[in-house]
């Protein structure tokens, strides 16, 4: 009897010991689900990249208000060093048809001191200067702008040193400096057809083109136009890319451009666009070897965008942008610098996220309103934006 009892609490204790060890396990695996689980959302929220926010990195340079002498804040900047700035400002003049008279500065960074330039003001008036076709030599030394009266004008940013170029052809030209400073092209339209296919080249000392030049048929104008040109790395050479602008695109193409006995294109990349985006502007870097893009695009946010591709039925939202991506010319590297919000149909911001860089509201209602810049260092980009000018790296 003894005996039989002893087995049976034997089986007994056996039996409690082997479910113990079945918890004990069973714990073991939800703790290591567990662990696992918080490991991949670590992993997510570690590795997902982070929301790039157009103010987080950048620093204030100065107001709107500091930078135009009068305090009108109705004005455009052009570099011309890196600690230099010319301001062309719209100032009140009720003495003019239009109410409005055009004045130049040079403000300098370091002293906030804006040096007024009444003689290249004078002449940029007595000449109906196109404040929307200036263009600012590589070098800061010299100013070349469309004249309303006809053909295109040309001086030193103190005034002197003057030439107004009347040859035809110049009216409506694409006009562009060429890398040395001392060349300038003009490129437009002599045969008709709405393609480009002649240029000047002109030199600062002269009066007469230097050169005549035929476009080569080879190069690509789709569309029949130029969506911008610049400067390019040398002095033979210069950049352009064709797409006219309409609309969402995927991809454009920048054209390097040589000028030899003909212009030709020396150079064709094409350049994969970030997906929905509509090109607002392109700007070439000063030494004309990366590219910078102002876009409109729809933005979802990373974990957002992450959780919709685990779990497609998620409604990932997302909100309409100005979109800052910088590239090498020839499309590679390319990366989002930063994104801010554009204002909404009703007036208002979708979504607003504070920064350590300013206020939670800031919103713009086109990308436009940026007035984006290159610096002059080849390595920054300027923009205006709510009464400031900022700066901000491009790596």
């Amino acid at each position: 009897m003894e005996r039989v009892v002893a087995s049976a609490l034997g089986r007994r204790a056996s039996v409690g010991k082997g479910q113990g060890m079945q918890q004990r396990k069973a714990w073991g695996v939800w703790v290591i689900a567990f662990a696992m689980i918080v490991g991949v959302i670590l992993s997510v929220l570690v590795l997902t990249p982070r929301e790039k926010r157009l103010l987080a990195g950048a620093k204030r340079i100065g107001s709107e208000d500091f930078w135009s002498a009068s305090g009108d804040s109705s004005f455009t900047y052009f570099w011309l060093t890196e600690r230099t700035v010319l301001v062309q400002n719209n100032e009140s003049d009720p003495t003019t048809e239009a109410g409005v008279t055009t004045k130049f500065y040079r403000y300098d960074l370091d002293t906030h001191k804006a040096d007024r330039l009444a003689p290249l003001s004078a002449q940029f008036l007595a000449t109906s200067g196109e404040g929307y076709d200036m263009h600012i030599s590589p070098d800061g030394a010299w100013i070349l702008w469309s004249a309303g009266e006809g053909g295109v004008m040309l001086c030193r940013l103190d005034g002197t040193h003057k030439i107004h170029y009347r040859d035809k052809g110049l009216d409506g030209a694409l006009l562009c400096w060429l890398g040395d400073s001392l060349h300038w092209t003009a490129i437009f339209t002599q045969k008709g057809g709405g393609s480009y296919d002649r240029a000047l080249v002109y030199e600062v000392n002269s009066a007469k083109p230097v050169r005549s030049l035929n476009i080569s048929p080879e190069t690509p104008q789709e569309g029949g136009c130029f969506g911008n040109l610049d400067t390019g790395a040398g002095s033979d050479h210069i950049l352009g890319d064709t797409a006219c602008w309409t609309g969402v695109t995927r991809t454009d193409e920048i054209v390097e451009l040589g000028l030899g006995a003909t212009i030709a294109p020396t150079q064709r990349h094409t350049i994969q666009l970030p997906p929905n985006s509509e090109i607002e502007s392109v700007l070439y870097s000063p030494r004309g070897d990366r590219v910078a893009w102002l876009l409109q695009t729809d933005y979802t946010m990373p974990l957002q965008a992450f959780l919709h591709r685990v779990y497609p039925r998620y409604k990932a939202p997302t909100r309409s942008v100005a979109s800052v991506w910088v590239c090498r010319v020839d499309g590679t590297q390319m990366h989002e610098v930063g994104h801010i919000d554009l204002v909404g149909s009703d007036g208002t911001a979708p979504l607003a996220v504070a920064s350590k860089a300013g206020p939670a509201n800031m919103s713009i209602s086109s990308p436009d309103d940026l007035d984006l810049h290159w610096m002059p260092d080849d390595r920054h980009l300027s923009f205006t934006l709510q009464g400031a000018v900022w700066s901000i790296a491009t790596d």
